[in-house]
């Protein structure tokens, strides 16, 4: 009788961890479904991983966590993309901006390189085009830019033959 009163004490203590357990598991896994449907993923990624330790066993923690982590990738994709697109928008304005301002300065080889930098960023944009028109035709009618001009041929050809110490 001892051994079978010990037996029964050690299930019973058994059965009580066991009710412990499973009330842990329960809460957290009621914490984490709240916090996922809020879309407080990094919570719900927590609770869902402390009610995986009172189960191991337990698929369904693990599964919601691999979710979680999948749309975390998606979001962290999509910042990335966003914050790419910010970057060569603000590359693209600089650009501009600054062939603007050579430009209005009568500055017309260097507004033509910014306006084909910013060409080179948004190809279908209408206004760089537009403006390096502008810019060749000032350019076209400056007779400094001619004689410039007329270096960058003969360097050019001097080039294309191959006589370069000329």
């Amino acid at each position: 009788p001892k051994d079978q009163i010990a037996i029964c004490e050690q299930k019973m203590s058994s059965f009580k961890e066991n009710q412990e357990l499973n009330k842990k598991y329960d809460m957290a896994l009621k914490d984490a479904d709240l916090m996922y449907k809020n879309q407080d993923w990094l919570n719900a990624v927590a609770k869902y991983t402390e009610a995986s330790g009172y189960k191991p066993s337990e698929n369904y923690p693990k599964d919601r966590i691999k979710e979680i982590n999948g749309i975390l990738e998606k979001f962290k994709a999509e910042q990335d993309k966003l914050k790419a697109e910010k970057e060569l928008n603000e590359k693209y304005l600089a650009a501009v901006n600054a062939g603007d301002v050579f430009f209005s300065k009568k500055d017309y080889l260097n507004a033509k390189t910014k306006y084909e930098l910013a060409k080179s960023i948004f190809p279908t944009q209408p206004y760089p085009p537009s403006q390096i028109t502008k810019c060749e035709g000032f350019l076209k009618s400056d007779p400094i830019d001619k004689e410039y001009q007329g270096y960058i041929s003969q360097g050019d050809k001097a080039f294309k033959e191959n006589r370069l110490k000329d």
